[in-house]
């Protein structure tokens, strides 16, 4: 970024003064500016002589000159001229510019009324403070009818001031979600203005952790490396919208039914529009009184008779409904497909607090999670796979137990993508008399985290189909109790092996999570591939991604149940999140020979065998064959039981087969995996 010589005082030229490019046109932007991008919104970047920043949008650019700080912050205009709002409880002020001559951009500060000036609502953000929202039981109320659920105040967030402008934009002009005739009315979001000045994050209010959250958010919406914005926690942010005539509803001289009334309109309005105000209040309604100085209210001109027109002010706590993020994630997970088919072909500019490394041979994204204190390893090379895996997505989500008594669950991020995540149990001695082969198990010890990734990776490599490493999480102060270690052997053999920072990635003293990927049917990985051509998707995801209808998944489950009655199966094991479809990677579903959607259900050898899927004959059949392949492949599990190999049958009972007809079967478990010569 070149620092601009120019005085902000000068003019900047004619085009960017008159007119605003429908698309930022290079040609028509001012000198020395760039075009960068966050949360869907593009601006236009002006680094100041001091080192200020300022980001117009396309609403603010044909303004640019009353927008530059000179016109309205630099020496304390916006203290001695703004109005303090009294509103809320946020640094908010209304003021005017001040004046500029209309044919050189020249500013005064006497009101000749020649000039020109503008109306302006400057707002300091509160991004990364933890808020203290109080709902009114009558509004929690509203919303308990209206979005079939109360809104949890201590689940709220200041939103940071991209993420905000993001948000009033996709409200404003429309998404993918919510009634497309329905228009909400706001302040025009013009720009944000970040002064140079660097202060103690403490001295603002701010949490490092909140703020890493903050940036998180904002490195998983924007892709493009070359354009994004990076927030500095100890800047101040101003949000500035073009000012509303009229007054709120709460000064309105509206009645206490009538405001009551209208909380609920606007409310209503917002839901249909796919999102929620948690401190939803008449304050932020900017209605227009009938009469210039009169008391009563009423409809302004034009007004088509659906009601007293409005227009909404103060988005700092703003957000998505729950079916509206239900939707969003489900795009998000698309996104991490996509970046998951190509995770170690990434090339792209590493963050500063990302690093890549690599580990026994398995690359990884590594950085500290700053929320827990912990450390985070994400398997590939792109660092924007890395914020999927904080362990706020996904480790506070509701799980289920895949395999008492070892600690591994099932779960969903908020992010929608589908992960199992285990306690690592390296350094633990393991019970002899737990396993059949008990002996060598107890010499040989519980794998470390590293070493079930590397083995997975390697065996996949080798023509054997495993579950996809994802993350390993070194647990921070969300640990709870580290249990006592008794087998030292792996601390010993990894000693040499060192983090980023210098420091052994095994500690004895640190609880490790693994995280997989959750296998849902047949691979559909070429041989020798690492990643999927296409992909399992479950029902509920092909609904939310519009890869079906509801009406379509509907018609598939029953369909699937009916299958499943003629040969004695669980009809009731079939629903939207157990039933797999298969993406072909071009927005359409695979088809089976007979023309209709592919489709299995997930299960393992165990659960094949109690429901007569296969006899006992095959069963240890199935285990003799698998325990070749893996040693042919230069391993061999200690520990191979049926729970630990997973098949894929479809509606009818069948086993998926491949190639050379045999059972399709993925390893799903290797803590007990060891070479062999």
């Amino acid at each position: 970024m070149t620092t601009a010589r120019r005085n902000p005082g000068e003019r900047v030229g004619k085009a960017s003064l008159e007119t605003v490019p429908s698309v930022f046109d290079p040609k028509s932007l001012p000198p020395d500016s760039k075009v960068v991008r966050a949360f869907g919104v593009d601006y236009v970047q002006l680094t100041m002589p001091d080192g200020g920043h300022l980001y117009l949008t396309k609403y603010g650019l044909p303004h640019i000159r009353l927008l530059m700080p000179d016109a309205w912050y630099d020496g304390d205009w916006l203290g001695k001229k703004g109005e303090r709002m009294k509103c809320g409880s946020g640094a908010v002020y209304r003021l005017t510019t001040r004046e500029m001559d209309a044919k050189t951009g020249r500013l005064t500060d006497e009101a000749t009324g020649k000039g020109r000036t503008m109306g302006l609502l400057v707002k300091w953000s509160r991004m990364s403070q933890q808020p203290s929202v109080t709902i009114q039981p009558e509004v929690q109320a509203k919303f308990r009818t209206i979005l079939g659920q109360e809104i949890d105040p201590s689940n709220t967030r200041f939103n940071s001031p991209f993420e905000e402008f993001g948000l009033v934009m996709e409200l404003r002009e429309g998404s993918a979600f919510g009634e497309s005739g329905k228009r909400v009315l706001t302040q025009k979001p013009l720009a944000i203005y970040s002064p140079a000045e660097s202060v103690d994050p403490m001295r603002r209010g701010r949490e490092e952790w909140v703020f890493s959250i903050d940036q998180s958010v904002m490195r998983r919406h924007d892709e493009d490396e070359t354009r994004r914005v990076e927030l500095d926690i100890r800047r101040g942010y101003a949000v500035i919208y073009e000012w509303v005539k009229g007054v709120d509803a709460a000064q309105s001289g509206m009645t206490a039914d009538g405001m009551d009334a209208f909380t609920t309109r606007v409310i209503q309005d917002l839901e249909r529009k796919g999102f929620v105000v948690p401190d939803t209040k008449p304050a932020h309604f900017i209605v227009r009184p009938r009469k210039a100085g009169g008391g009563e209210i009423g409809a302004l001109v034009g007004d088509d008779k659906r009601g007293t027109p409005y227009a909404l002010v103060d988005f700092e706590l703003l957000r998505r409904t729950p079916a509206h993020e239900l939707a969003f994630r489900a795009r998000q997970r698309t996104s991490y497909v996509g970046m998951q088919k190509h995770r170690f072909e990434a090339d792209e500019t590493f963050p500063p607090n990302l690093r890549p490394t690599e580990v026994m041979g398995v690359k990884y994204v590594h950085g500290k999670v700053e929320s827990t204190g912990g450390e985070l390893w994400v398997v590939g090379s792109n660092p924007r796979m890395f914020d999927f895996f904080r362990p706020e997505r996904w480790l506070h989500q509701p799980t289920w137990p895949l395999s008492p008594p070892h600690e591994i669950f099932e779960t969903v991020s908020k992010d929608q993508v589908h992960l199992i995540w285990a306690d690592a149990e390296a350094g633990r001695k393991p019970d002899p008399s737990f396993y059949t082969n008990g002996r060598e198990i107890e010499r040989h010890g519980f794998n470390s985290p590293f070493e079930q990734f590397q083995m997975s990776e390697e065996l996949r490599r080798r023509g054997i189909s495993t579950v996809y490493p994802r993350a390993v999480y070194l647990m921070g102060n969300d640990a709870g109790q580290v249990p006592e270690s008794s087998d030292l052997s792996r601390y010993e053999s990894h000693k040499g092996i060192l983090t980023p920072d210098g420091l052994p990635v095994l500690r004895p003293d640190r609880k490790y999570l693994m995280l997989w990927a959750y296998w849902e049917g047949a691979d559909v990985t070429p041989p020798g591939e690492s990643q999927p051509a296409g992909r399992a998707v479950k029902v509920i995801d092909a609904l939310f991604e519009g890869l079906i209808t509801h009406r379509q998944a509907i018609g598939i489950i029953n369909g699937a149940q009916s299958r499943m009655a003629p040969a004695g199966l669980r009809e009731k094991t079939v629903n939207e999140h157990s039933l797999v479809l298969f993406s072909d990677g071009m927005g359409g579903l695979m088809k089976d020979a007979r023309g209709s959607l592919d489709m299995v259900l997930s299960v393992d050898t165990r659960y094949a065998l109690k429901h007569h899927l296969i006899d006992r004959g095959r069963h240890y059949a199935l285990l003799d064959s698998e325990a070749r392949r893996v040693r042919q492949a230069g391993f061999e599990d200690l520990n191979l039981v049926d729970s630990h190999l997973l098949l894929s049958m479809t509606p009818e009972g069948e086993l998926k087969k491949d190639a050379d007809h045999r059972p399709v079967i993925t390893h799903c478990n290797f803590e007990f995996f060891k070479r062999v010569q």
